[in-house]
C-alpha cells in the first residue's frame, strides 16, 4: 500500500509530504487531467475514519473529518481532493500515482470486502505508528 496525498500537519505516523513539498507554485497537472484525478479520489473504496477535524492550511477554515479512501493500491485522504480543486495550481500530484490512474483509465477497481479489510488493518497499523 501506498499513501498519496498526505500533508504532515495532519498525520502524525503516516507518510507525508510537508507544506513546501505538498504545494508548488508551478503543478504541472493541466485541468482536464487534475479534474480527472479528482473524480477518481471521490470514488475511493472507504476504509477509516479517525476522531479529528482537517482545517485548511491556508484558510483554517473546517474541510471535513478526517476519512482516508483506497483504490487497492493507493491510500489518500479525504482532503486530497478538496486540496486539488481549492488550489488547482499548487497541489503537486506524483507522476507515479498520475501513471496509475492512467492505467485504471480513471476507474476505481472492485475490492474485495476481504481486501478492504486488509487494507483497513494496515491504514491503523500506519496510523497506530506500528
Amino acid at each position: 500500500m501506498i499513501f498519496v496525498g498526505t500533508l504532515s500537519n495532519n498525520e502524525a505516523n503516516l507518510p507525508t509530504l510537508t507544506i513546501k513539498e505538498y504545494f508548488s507554485e508551478n503543478s504541472k497537472v493541466d485541468f482536464s487531467l487534475r479534474k480527472k484525478i479528482v473524480k477518481y479520489l471521490r470514488s475511493g473504496v472507504y476504509i477509516a475514519g479517525v476522531m479529528n477535524i482537517v482545517r485548511d492550511v491556508f484558510t483554517t477554515e473546517e474541510i471535513d473529518g478526517a476519512a482516508y479512501l483506497t483504490d487497492g493500491k493507493y491510500i489518500w485522504p479525504i482532503y486530497f481532493p478538496y486540496y486539488l480543486e481549492k488550489y488547482p495550481e499548487k497541489v503537486v500530484v506524483p507522476p507515479g500515482f498520475i501513471d496509475h490512474l492512467v492505467s485504471n483509465d480513471f476507474k476505481i477497481p472492485g475490492i474485495s470486502k476481504y481486501k478492504t479489510e486488509e487494507i483497513t488493518n494496515f491504514f491503523f497499523k500506519k496510523w497506530q505508528g506500528k
